[in-house]
């Protein structure tokens, strides 16, 4: 049975005992006022409405409350939402029936500059449910939806952008303090969009000064809770050396610079010392040179920020030694190669690097280093051995070896079929195939071409590396020797091989 009937039921029963008392009790008593034991019942203390639903606004959702009764044998709830006070209510989830006192839901991500409405239904185990249009809405209308800085919360520099997306309201009003004694007003986007807008903070004395921006999209139907953006400043460039996080290969160093809110800046080796040296406008990158010392040394900053106070921070640096180094020659496992320039892999913190066949590195310049290069080989086969070194302001590393095993090739040319001294039928035509292979470290093969030797001279094949040529063969009446000849072109060098066959009439030879 509906629990619509249960409820009615109830009543009337409940209405149908008391009449009863009353006549047994005579006509002299008063009758007793009537008991509802039915919460959900419309004409009951609780007019139908015993969940007193709720909504509360939270940073980017709606979380909905409400009342859990007790001993109803209550299954779940389901939760509707609608823009419209009279409008049609849309399911927006389910949640389990407890036996906490409240039930929470959460409508994550609503739209902003909007006023929501929630209705709740109520479902017992045997899918008897309570009346949706006896429970009034709970009602929460939200603030322009505000996104400031980079997101966390946290910033370096009076100088912010603020994104703001309403989905009504023509314009807004944005104040450092809530009462909006000091307001800028500026126009919306279309609903749904953000509008971006340059914002200057306050000054602050110190880091950790908290600051709230106010947002409040106007005009608009009905109360709205501003928009509140709270921001923390922190303000410490934590400024490092470019490319080198530990060690340094060089005296000379690039440091990076956050800039953001650096009006002036100034560095030195130690705190004492920044007072002696001049301030530079704030920028993303500063040189500076190490002493001549192979000890770790420090290198302090000191950055005037736009909010009005100094934040001085420190870096150690180490001049790096060269006793970790890497080298490798990037081979097949086996070492062989028949190319005639190899890559070569290092890992080091040096500023030059030089490689050599030759353990006293005759006439091989230093060179910068790199984690990557390629190195020519000399021209004889056989193995190599590889030495490496490296050096930086500080220090020359040890000599580092490898090996390859190099396998010089020529440019060649084959013709696979036919073969020497075959016997080709005449007037039959021939598939004749072949390869061509590029010298050992030069480029590709860039064509091959077939002269059948009947006098038109070499002819264009098909492919280069695995080629063909359809040869038609002659028609002849004697046995007529031939020679074949296929020529193959790689980087302006090129090799021919030739192959005698015999072409012989119809009649094959006895």
């Amino acid at each position: 049975m509906p629990m619509r009937r249960i409820i009615t039921a109830l009543f009337l029963l409940t209405m149908a005992l008391t009449g009863i008392l009353a006549l047994l009790a005579g006509c002299e008593s008063s009758p007793a006022a009537p008991e509802f034991d039915n919460i959900f019942d419309p004409n009951g203390p609780e007019y139908g409405n015993p969940l007193h639903l709720s909504a509360m606004l939270g940073d980017s959702s709606i979380i909905l409350s409400w009342v859990q009764p007790q001993d109803f044998g209550l299954s779940f709830y389901e939760l509707s939402h609608s823009f419209n006070y009279n409008g049609a209510f849309l399911s927006i989830g389910a949640a389990d029936h407890s036996e906490n006192p409240f039930g929470t839901f959460t409508y994550e991500n609503p739209d902003p500059t909007r006023t929501h409405y929630f209705k709740i239904q109520a479902f017992d185990l045997d899918g008897n449910y309570t009346n949706i249009s006896d429970q009034a809405p709970a009602t929460r209308t939200t603030p322009p939806l505000v996104a400031a800085g980079d997101g966390t919360g946290k910033v370096a520099s009076r100088n912010i952008t603020l994104a703001i997306v309403v989905s009504a309201g023509d314009s807004l009003r944005i104040s450092n303090d809530d009462a909006f004694a000091e307001e800028t007003r500026v126009a919306a986007a279309e609903p749904g969009l953000p509008v971006e807008i340059s914002w200057l903070l306050p000054t602050a004395a110190d880091n950790d000064t908290v600051f709230v921006v106010h947002v409040l999209a106007f005009p608009l139907s009905g109360a709205v809770d501003t928009a509140r953006v709270e921001l923390d400043v922190d303000f410490a460039p934590a400024f490092t050396v470019s490319g080198y996080p530990t060690s340094v290969p060089t005296r000379d160093l690039v440091l990076d610079i956050p800039s953001e809110g650096v009006v002036f800046m100034r560095f030195a080796d130690s705190e004492a010392s920044l007072a002696d040296q001049a301030w530079v406008h704030g920028t993303d990158s500063f040189n500076y040179t190490l002493a001549n010392s192979a000890s770790p040394q420090e290198v302090w900053g000191e950055f005037l920020g736009d909010f009005g106070f100094t934040s001085t921070v420190s870096l150690t640096v180490t001049p790096d030694p060269l006793q970790e180094v890497s080298f490798a020659l990037d081979l097949p496992d086996d070492h062989i190669t028949d190319l005639s320039t190899v890559t070569v892999l290092a890992e080091a913190v040096a500023s030059q690097m030089r490689f050599s066949e030759s353990l006293d590195f005759t006439s091989v310049p230093w060179v910068a280093y790199a984690e990557t290069s390629q190195l020519a080989l000399s021209p004889s086969p056989g193995q190599k051995v590889i030495y490496a070194q490296f050096r930086n302001d500080w220090a020359e590393s040890a000599i580092l070896t490898d090996y390859v095993i190099y396998l010089s090739q020529p440019l060649d040319v084959t013709i696979l079929a036919p073969s020497g001294g075959d016997l080709i039928p005449s007037g039959i035509p021939l598939q004749a195939l072949g390869t061509a292979t590029a010298a050992s470290g030069t480029a590709p093969v860039d064509s091959v071409k077939f002269d059948s030797g009947g006098g038109a001279g070499f002819q264009d094949v098909t492919g280069t590396g695995n080629w063909s040529y359809l040869w038609d063969v002659p028609v002849v009446k004697v046995e007529t020797p031939t020679v074949l000849r296929a020529r193959a072109w790689a980087a302006g060098d090129s090799v021919t091989t030739t192959l005698s066959v015999k072409i012989f009439p119809e009649a094959a030879p006895e």
